[in-house]
């Protein structure tokens, strides 16, 4: 019995067995030990055809399509985050993973590299962000037909990104905090980062014209990040919604305007000394682009912090108040918890924080929820006893 049409055709030859089959226009030709064997692979050929999914010229090494994909979709991705990506990759992806070729490639063998960066002691975060990475690369690579399925998704224990739970300050920790607060250059910047819960990046990259002492208003629309080793102004847009990154305005709070009043009276003198220095601008901005950045560095007077100096600054700060020490987000982390417990409507809170939506708050800030429900019972209680105290003694 001859062949079915389109099934190609099986034939001997010196090495073994080999076959052909017309897909699109071209011929396609598999080797094997059986006739058998080649005819099953003739098949698989015909069924992804049929699928729509035909592979067709070298496939790529996963290393390479990563990279690839990361080029495809930098404009899709702040700036920030492209380098996250990339770094994630540079430093994690183990070698011999990148080599494999992506028809290849097995979730066992994504399963074994999550498991040996564990055992290295790597943070699930970090590798929730490299698996996250090979998971979107590998989706772009089923719908551009190079493999039929992806293989990340495919593991059976995926990494997952549990945020770390982080203790917020206690009332008694920030009267030691706010003690060592004594450089006027210092309380205004630390004092927003308690009680109004700013990102480093962004309190940092706040300047004079985003601040609004008639309306009691800060606008927040940039940060200052590092990147690639090079000091970055990262400004935010409104168009993505989708986005944590999103310009808004926070609150300024009467005692944190005094403090910025004085911090700028004591700016205006500094610029009288020869030592004062703002000319500064991003490698995308043109030479002499002004900027009068709130809070500067205090070796560079005129200059932006940088947020690696931010940080050692609130390690100083801590140190001084007898405190261990913490990363500067345990700050937005208190002013979050604190806004949430004296009642602040999540909504607001998620707003002043920058949060997507109030979803992102709940996750993160869930212990500060659950004490505002108690909290609410207890209130619901007491309503209730005093509206029915005089039932309540009668049975008594």
């Amino acid at each position: 019995m001859g062949a079915a049409k389109g099934s190609g055709s099986v034939y001997k030859t010196e090495q073994g067995w080999r076959g052909a089959i017309a897909v699109n226009g071209r011929r396609r030709y598999v080797s094997g030990p059986t006739k058998t064997i080649v005819a099953q692979k003739l098949r698989e050929i015909q069924r992804q055809a049929e699928d729509g999914f035909v592979q067709t010229g070298r496939t790529p090494k996963l290393g390479e399509w990563v990279e690839h994909w990361m080029t495809a979709t930098e404009g899709k991705h702040t700036i920030k985050t492209h380098d996250g990506y990339k770094q994630i990759v540079e430093r994690y992806l183990p070698g011999w993973l990148a080599q494999i070729p992506l028809n290849k490639l097995e979730p066992e063998q994504l399963e074994e590299a999550y498991s040996d960066l564990t055992k290295k002691k790597l943070s699930g975060s970090t590798i929730y962000q490299l698996h996250s990475v090979i998971r979107a690369s590998l989706s772009l690579a089923v719908k551009r037909g190079r493999v039929p399925t992806n293989a990340a998704k495919l593991v059976v224990d995926p990494p997952s990104s549990k945020p770390a739970k982080v203790k917020p300050f206690s009332n008694a920790d920030l009267d030691r905090i706010y003690e060592v607060l004594e450089d006027e250059t210092l309380r205004p910047r630390w004092h927003m980062a308690l009680e109004l819960g700013p990102r480093p990046g962004e309190a940092i990259a706040i300047e004079w014209p985003h601040v609004n002492f008639a309306d009691g208003s800060i606008r927040i629309e940039q940060q200052l990040q590092v990147i690639d080793k090079q000091l970055r102004l990262v400004p935010y847009t409104k168009a993505r919604a989708d986005s944590e990154n999103v310009g808004r305005e926070i609150p300024l709070l009467g005692h944190i305007a005094d403090q910025l009043r004085t911090l700028r009276k004591t700016q205006l003198e500094h610029m009288a000394s020869p030592k004062w220095n703002a000319d500064w601008h991003d490698v995308d901005e043109k030479p002499g682009t002004a900027h009068a950045f709130v809070f500067t560095s205090q070796r560079r007077l005129g200059q932006p912090i940088n947020p690696i100096a931010d940080y050692r600054q609130w390690h100083r700060i801590l140190t001084a108040a007898g405190l261990p020490l913490s990363k500067p987000y345990r700050a937005r982390h208190t002013a979050a918890s604190n806004m949430i417990a004296a009642g602040i409507d999540l909504t607001v809170v998620a707003e002043i924080l920058g949060h997507a939506d109030i979803n992102m708050l709940i996750r993160v800030y869930a212990h500060a929820i659950e004490e505002r429900k108690k909290a609410a019972g207890a209130m619901l209680e007491a309503a209730f006893a005093t509206l029915h105290a005089d039932k309540l003694s009668k049975v008594a």
